[in-house]
């Protein structure tokens, strides 16, 4: 009967040390678009930080506002800084995008596209630099290319550099 309660403490004992051992996963992500808490619709973000938002029907973000993990729809952006965004049928202008998806948008004078953005569905990109990113179906003119995947799109007056083209037009 003693070894068997010997068994049983040291069971029981192996049990806690390994249910408060350290977890050793240190594989963390963070999942960009992720679901909106706050809504702003018809407003504007002047020189702000905004997060986890829908920013939608005619919004301006402006003046050096930080939008990440957000979606925004319909809206212009202007001088301001975009990451981890869904960004659809909006204006930017003078903007950094970062890791986002950019459908049917227009990105212009001197904006930014990297890390991993995807800009596709009737995109326009003009006067602007597209670095690390895809590109499918998009008028890209007047802009610089780098480190880029460009898919089924139309480019005129461009500096391409490292690229990976199929199935679009150059001129």
């Amino acid at each position: 009967m003693k070894k068997f309660l010997h068994i049983i403490l040291i069971s029981f004992f192996c049990i806690i040390i390994i249910s408060c051992s350290e977890d050793d996963d240190d594989e963390t992500t963070q999942t960009c678009y992720s679901i909106s808490e706050t809504t702003s619709d018809n407003s504007s973000i002047d020189n702000s930080t905004n997060s986890y938002s829908t920013i939608k029907n005619n919004s301006t973000i402006k003046n050096n506002s930080t939008i990440s993990y957000s979606i925004i729809d319909n809206s212009t952006i202007d001088n301001s800084t975009i990451s981890c965004a869904i960004i659809s049928d909006s204006t930017t202008d003078n903007a950094s995008i970062s890791d986002s998806t950019t459908d049917n948008a227009s990105i212009k004078n001197n904006s930014t596209i990297s890390l991993n953005s995807t800009i596709s569905l009737n995109s326009t990109i003009d006067n602007s630099t597209i670095s690390g990113s895809t590109t499918d179906n998009s008028t890209i003119t007047n802009s610089t290319i780098t480190n880029s995947t460009i898919t089924n799109s139309t480019i005129t007056n461009l500096t391409i550099t490292n690229q990976n083209i199929s199935n679009s037009v150059l001129q």
